[in-house]
């Protein structure tokens, strides 16, 4: 009960796919830097407001920047002006590191020693015509290092360049404006991702109303998580409440009694209730794929009351006598079923286990449920008319025989022989959903802005700050190479914002040489300097000091370099550095293969090897849990009847593998676990009729459990996300040839012929 009211108040309730992806992190320093990167990625949004006039798009773009900023219980900043705060910021930090912060080509000449070269590079700038520089600036600044460093900073606005306090994009048609927004620390965790789309969504239906000609488009994780969310919470609707009108229309139908009908819902709502508490207890939160997966639990958990019922209606007997009949065939069936849902805890796979943890419990609950309060339920006198299925239930049992087992035989040679040249695919889009308009929309966006690869990186460690900085140098080496072979595109790294203070150092004893210099003394000419002008730009690089790192975390102009070091982990220091239009990733990896400490991060690649290796692990589990099933069965009712009554699962798993080969149809990961679950519903089957003395109630409730299961699950089918859709579609042809090949585990037996 206390579980119960836990995940009534407060069900924590995950939406993210990543929550299901498994940790693929080898070291910590790696982990650190996926979880920092997720962490800033989370919350952030990026919003383009378009109109056919700049005025106007800058005009909607403030409203909207205003109205989402008022909501600060959602969002904790939204950025749409570039303010002079901001920009008076980014110049006094680095305008005072001039001499020692260089841009890469004065780098170059520093490190060439080459004074000619930067004194020609000054003097063709001052005499430039629209040099854009003040003055003032010059007078401080005479080689123009400071702008050429300025130009130089690897950018992500891509199109948008700066008009009056905006980031602004012209194209032929419209102007575009730029404004971020990131919610609230935590929001995102906190099942936020549907505030802030809310929010953002009625905001932007709002200023169309008053800029009409006004054209928004958004992206983000939330955006996403959003959709994934509303998608996961239809489909728990649209399953659950389909498998549940399916139950109530069968019950109906088979038993006409509206008792029946109301107690035949308790095992389901306690099973789906206890397993979601219980789910929440354990795990601290439930998946909304786990309760999608869970709704469709409703066509199992009401076998037991089914076989009760048609027990029942069988014979007029007491709840007590009926439980006595009906208790061994459901006790065998549910500790098979969750023996079969117990194996996916072995796979190392968070999301299975979940599942697993979910459907176990709630099959137990159900279960308990039926032997503890069915046999105290005011149920109606039997009655003697029986439904028309129960003559045809049991006229096709008592068809089935010898012969339909050789039969049988035969047709599995085929797809036996096929099942060796079964396809696979492992890719990771198996775990999420498709969203045509979100993804186009962020395809527009990043052709505008830019964007880099948020699934691959590099990851650096280092034991000190300093030589963290000084790999980042010898890796954006590598990296500027690849890039002139067009084997990558752009990069960012914090030391091209922040050089090592070993570069600097080497920056400011070349300009201390350089200033003293004839190269120098000729640019000086040409300003017509005098020897007080000289003595002022000597004292200034002579006082000049190396630019600390910590210098540059307050300075929001610099936020993404200053978030790309991570800080100190297992006593080492970590960074990332992000890539942009990877074209030959093996490149890549080969590039930087000899540097220590230097991990190339792909995480899609990772885990799609993963789910390879998942997928044949549960390959694995599949034919182990056959055997523990058989080991079972041999020793409850020998070898030969034990293998009868495993023989129509194991017809199933061979028809549907070898059919899936003959079509073509690529197998997954969630293939095999729909394996599982049909061999632990279809065990039942084959159970309730080797425990059952009445073959007619024991044939009428399968097929009724047989209906409701199959919709439940067929119901996943039609999800949005493909590895349900896989699932549910493998499960609802696994539970239909489970149920129609069930009666050949009678065949040889004593009670072959035995109805009531």
């Amino acid at each position: 009960m206390v579980i119960m009211v836990r995940f009534i108040l407060s069900p924590a309730i995950q939406t993210s796919v990543l929550d299901l992806i498994p940790h693929t992190e080898e070291t910590p320093y790696t982990k650190a830097a996926i979880d920092s990167l997720a962490h800033a990625l989370e919350s952030q949004v990026v919003i383009v407001v378009s109109a056919s006039q700049k005025k106007d798009a800058i005009l909607a773009a403030d409203a909207l920047a205003e109205t989402l900023g008022r909501q600060t219980n959602i969002f904790d900043k939204v950025t749409c002006r570039i303010s002079d705060r901001t920009r008076r910021d980014f110049f006094e930090t680095f305008f005072k590191a001039r001499w020692s912060v260089l841009s890469k080509d004065h780098r170059t000449m520093a490190k060439a020693g080459d004074s000619k070269a930067l004194a020609d590079n000054a003097i063709q700038r001052l005499y430039a015509p629209f040099s854009g520089v003040p003055s003032s600036l010059i007078e401080q600044d005479p080689f123009f290092l400071f702008e050429d460093f300025t130009l130089s900073m690897p950018r992500l606005s891509g199109q948008f360049s700066l008009e009056s306090e905006h980031l602004v994009f012209n194209d032929s048609a419209q102007s575009w404006v730029l404004l971020t927004a990131t919610g609230q620390s935590g929001i995102f965790t906190q099942n936020g991702s549907s505030q802030i789309s809310d929010a953002i969504d009625t905001e932007i239906a709002a200023l169309k109303d008053r800029f009409q000609k006004t054209r928004v488009l958004w992206t983000g994780m939330p955006r996403y998580a959003a959709a994934a969310s509303e998608g996961a919470q239809k489909e728990v609707s649209i399953i659950g409440t389909g498998s549940l009108l399916g139950v109530v229309l069968l019950l109906i139908l088979a038993f006409s009694r509206v008792r029946e009908l109301i107690f035949g819902l308790i095992p389901i709502l306690v099973g789906i209730l206890i397993a979601a508490s219980a789910t929440v207890t354990i795990f601290g939160h439930v998946h909304l794929i786990t309760l999608v997966f869970g709704a469709s639990l409703v066509g199992v958990c009401i076998d037991y009351s089914f076989h009760y019922f048609a027990h029942h209606l069988a014979k007029d007997a007491s709840g007590a006598e009926v439980l006595k009949e009906v208790l061994p065939g459901i006790t065998l069936g549910m500790t098979t079923s969750v023996i079969g849902y117990i194996a996916l805890l072995i796979a190392p796979f968070f999301g299975l286990q979940q599942m697993a943890v979910f459907a176990g419990i709630g099959l137990l609950a159900a279960y308990g449920t039926v032997v503890c309060w069915f046999p105290f339920l005011p149920l109606h006198s039997p009655r003697r008319r029986l439904p028309l299925v129960w003559s045809w239930t049991a006229r096709y049992v008592s068809w089935v025989n010898k012969r339909h087992l050789f039969a049988v035989a035969v047709i599995c040679v085929p797809f036996a022989i096929a099942i060796p040249f079964l396809q696979a695919t492992d890719d990771i889009r198996l775990l999420r959903g498709k969203f045509p308009t979100l993804e186009k929309d962020e395809a527009a966006i990043s052709q505008m802005i830019g964007t880099f690869d948020k699934s691959r990186f590099l990851v650096l460690y280092a034991p000190t700050e300093e030589m963290l900085a000084q790999k980042e140098e010898s890796v954006l080496a590598r990296l500027a190479s690849l890039r002139d072979q067009k084997a990558i595109g752009n990069f960012f790294a914090a030391a091209q914002l922040v050089p090592s203070l070993r570069v600097q150092r080497q920056n400011l004893a070349f300009m201390k040489s350089f200033v003293q210099s004839n190269a120098a003394s000729r640019i000086f000419e040409h300003m017509g300097w005098d020897r007080a002008d000289v003595m002022r730009i000597r004292q200034s690089i002579g006082a000049a000091r190396p630019l600390q790192f910590e210098a540059i975390k307050n300075v929001k102009a610099a936020r993404l370099f200053s978030q790309l070091r991570i800080g100190n982990v297992a006593n080492a220091f970590v960074s990332v550095v992000l890539l942009k239009d990877i074209h030959q990733a093996n490149h890549l990896q080969q590039a930087i293969r000899d540097i220590p400490n230097v991990s190339y991060v792909d995480k899609v690649q990772t885990v799609t090897a993963l789910l390879k290796s998942y997928r044949q692990f549960s390959t694995l589990l599949v034919v182990a849990a056959y055997g523990l099933i058989l080991l079972f069965l041999i020793v409850r009712y020998g070898p030969k009847r034990g293998l009868l009554i495993i023989l129509p699962p194991l017809i199933t798993a061979i028809i549907l593998l070898g059919g899936m080969s003959l079509l073509q149809l690529p197998t997954n990961i969630f293939t095999f676990v729909a394996l599982l679950i049909v061999l632990a519903i279809g065990i039942d089957y084959t159970l309730f009729f080797a425990e059952s003395s009445h073959m007619a109630p024991t044939a009428f409730a399968i097929v009724l459990s047989g209906i409701t299961t199959a919709l439940s699950f067929g119901l996943l089918a039609l999800s949005q996300n493909p590895a349900l859709k896989t699932f549910g579609g493998t499960v609802l042809a696994g539970i239909c040839l489970a149920m129609l090949l069930s009666p050949l585990s009678r065949i040889g037996t004593e009670d072959e012929h035995k109805f009531l």
